[in-house]
């Protein structure tokens, strides 16, 4: 997959989570994962836009070593809000669900994308 089509991809899963994010309750447990998913995909981008934007080859290494893999944290964190939270209800229960398929999602793209940057640096050097 291009550059193009994983930050499109990138670009809707965000809208999705955005709109997501703002129509359930901040107070309830759904409303916290909403805004630290947030938080840490900010992050995550944050470290694309400063690798992208840098020519080291140390901000590339980081953006993808915080990628790698990263999608696969998603499983045990909402396996963990499920099970700490028994008196959650339906609703707050599908929010957390589609909050963090979201976030695997983009973490995924993330992912695909360092994987992609980092292969076009290899063909460039060699």
């Amino acid at each position: 997959m291009n550059s193009h089509r994983l930050l499109g991809g990138l670009g809707r899963t965000v809208i999705d989570l955005a709109t997501t994010a703002l129509r359930i309750d901040h107070d309830a447990p759904s409303g916290i994962l909403a805004g630290t998913i947030v938080e840490g995909l900010d992050a995550v981008v944050l470290t694309m836009l400063e690798a992208l934007n840098e020519a080291s080859p140390e901000a590339r290494e980081h953006f993808h070593a915080i990628t790698r893999d990263r999608a696969n944290v998603m499983q045990p964190l909402r396996q963990a809000y499920l099970a700490a939270e028994p008196d959650l209800s339906m609703a707050q229960k599908g929010a957390i669900l589609i909050l963090t398929n979201l976030a695997e999602r983009a973490l995924g793209l993330l992912g695909q994308f360092a994987d992609q940057e980092k292969a076009t640096e290899r063909e460039q050097a060699g």
